[in-house]
C-alpha cells in the first residue's frame, strides 16, 4: 500500500542542528557545548523531569528557565533562555521545501514536535507546510510515547502503515516504527530528502537543488 502521510519533526530535521545550537549557546556563556545536553540526558535527573514537564505542559516556560538556569551555570541568566538556546537554529530549506512539494502532491503533513513554549516556532508557516500540527506541551504528551503519534494520525484520519516519520532522534523513530509507521532517522536533508522521494514517489529532486 502506498504511504500518503508525513510525520515530521521540527527542530533538527526542518532547522539545522538542535545540538549545535545548544553548543553555541553554552559556548556563549562559558560552558562545555555538550553542558546542555548532559545536564538534562542523565547528569541530573531533576532537570531530565524539567524537560519532561515543560515539554508535557506541566510546567510553565517561565518556571523551566527559572529552575532550570542556575543547575546550567551560575552565569546563565533564566530570562530568555529558551529563545537562547534555540537562538542559532535556522531553517533547513531542503527539508522545508520537499515537505511543500509532498502536501502539493496530496501527501497529508503533520508536524510532530516536542516542544518547550511557542518561541522556537515564530517564523515557521504551519498553514502552508502542514495539514496538521501537534506540539506536546499543548498535547500533554511527547514523544516518544506512541500516543502521540496516534493522536497524530487520528487528525489525518490515517492508519499507521499510511505513514512516514522523520526525526533526528533514533529512539523516537523506533517508537514510531513500533506502531507500524515507516521512520527515517534524519541525518543528512539529501539523504533524507532522496528517502522522501522514493517513499512517497513524488519528484523531490527539484525541491532539493
Amino acid at each position: 500500500m502506498a504511504r500518503d502521510v508525513l510525520l515530521i519533526d521540527f527542530g533538527g530535521v526542518l532547522t539545522t542542528s538542535v545540538f549545535d545550537a545548544f553548543g553555541a549557546f553554552c559556548e556563549g556563556h562559558g560552558l562545555p557545548p555538550t553542558r546542555f545536553v548532559d545536564l538534562l540526558t542523565g547528569e541530573d535527573p531533576a532537570a531530565a523531569r524539567l524537560l519532561v514537564e515543560v515539554e508535557t505542559g506541566a510546567r510553565t516556560t517561565e518556571a523551566f528557565e527559572r529552575d532550570l538556569a542556575p543547575l546550567l551555570g551560575p552565569a546563565v541568566p533564566a530570562e530568555g533562555l529558551i529563545a537562547g538556546l534555540t537562538a542559532a537554529l535556522r531553517p533547513d530549506e531542503e527539508v522545508l521545501a520537499a515537505v511543500l512539494a509532498l502536501r502539493a502532491a496530496g501527501v497529508r503533513t503533520v508536524l510532530v514536535s516536542n516542544a518547550m513554549g511557542p518561541v522556537p516556532y515564530v517564523g515557521l508557516d504551519t498553514d502552508a507546510l502542514f495539514d496538521a500540527v501537534v506540539l506536546s506541551d499543548e498535547l500533554g504528551v511527547r514523544k516518544p510515547s506512541r500516543r502521540i503519534y496516534e493522536h497524530a494520525l487520528a487528525l489525518v484520519d490515517a492508519a499507521p502503515q499510511d505513514a512516514v516519520f522523520v526525526d533526528d532522534l533514533a529512539a523516537n523513530c523506533r517508537a514510531a516504527e513500533r506502531l507500524g509507521i515507516l521512520p527515517v532517522h534524519h541525518v543528512d536533508s539529501r539523504e533524507t530528502v532522496a528517502t522522501l522521494e522514493e517513499a512517497f514517489g513524488v519528484p523531490l529532486g527539484a525541491a532539493a537543488a
